[in-house]
């Protein structure tokens, strides 16, 4: 049979959390969602422009040969798109920004729901990331798969990170419940 402690021991504390790891996440966080302002913010400013012409104007600004292979997908790709889909993209850029910054900001006051949001956030697209694996090394475009197998395994090692956070958090919070339990009889 276990001991119960004395009526008057004390009711353990928060243990103190270590931040770095919410820290580096949060940061993650803060900057993609502020890239995704200015990439937003960019293609609002970009709905009725010539997109073809902004490219090759932005390729000779970066002393692209106007033959290159990647210049060119990118000019034929610009073909059919539209201004509503150049403006559905800047909104969703946006509006993706905005749960980067409430993510990070989450984390660095280390809140537990922010943790909570980035593993339901994070969790939800890794289907999604292997599905474009697969997809890249079935068309056997392998150059971009390497990125997508580089953001899968950072995707999963944040994920991993936060649902041991959240489960030692749930395990403590259990503790000091039965500790209280325990004082109070």
């Amino acid at each position: 049979m276990t001991e119960m402690p004395p009526a008057n021991a004390a009711i353990p504390k928060d243990p103190p959390r270590s931040a770095w790891g919410l820290y580096l996440i949060a940061a993650d966080k803060l900057v993609k969602g502020l890239l995704l302002i200015v990439l937003g913010l960019g293609l609002l400013r970009m709905v009725h422009a010539d997109l073809q012409e902004t490219v090759k104007e932005w390729a000779h600004h970066l002393h692209v040969a106007p033959g290159n292979k990647f210049l060119q997908e990118a000019l034929a790709k610009l073909l059919n798109v539209t201004p509503g889909e150049v403006r559905a993209a800047g909104i969703g850029s946006l509006l993706y920004a905005g749960l980067y910054l409430v993510e990070g900001v989450g984390l660095l006051f280390k809140q537990r729901w922010a943790e909570w949001v980035v593993v339901v956030s994070t969790g939800v697209f890794i289907p999604v990331e292997v599905y474009e694996i697969i997809l890249s090394a079935s068309e056997e475009a392998w150059r971009g798969v390497a990125w997508k197998v580089a953001a899968l395994a950072i995707n999963g090692v944040i994920l991993a990170y936060l649902i041991r956070l959240l489960g030692r958090q749930h395990r403590e919070d259990e503790r000091r419940e039965v500790s209280k339990i325990i004082e109070n009889h």
